[in-house]
């Protein structure tokens, strides 16, 4: 899942070609970080259920919350606007 998302989202953002005009050029590039190391780590946690589940299931579970929530920029875009 973490693999197709970033893949949609290096084609939509490389070159604006799916983005809005107004698509903050900051905010782009600070999604496009965040996600880059998803797929890696959940390989990680993948490769790491077959020595221990439960923490395998931990890990997981935390990554998923640390995606879901808004970002640490796009907080603070949402005051100042």
């Amino acid at each position: 899942m973490a693999t197709t998302y970033n893949r949609m989202w290096a084609y939509a953002s490389r070159g604006r070609r799916l983005l809005g005009a107004g698509a903050d050029e900051q905010a782009v590039r600070a999604v496009t970080q965040s996600y880059r190391f998803g797929p890696l780590l959940y390989l990680t946690i993948f490769v790491l259920a077959f020595v221990s589940a439960q923490v395998s299931l931990a890990l997981d579970t935390l990554l998923s919350i640390y995606f879901a929530l808004p970002s640490t920029l796009t907080r603070g875009r949402a005051r100042t606007r």
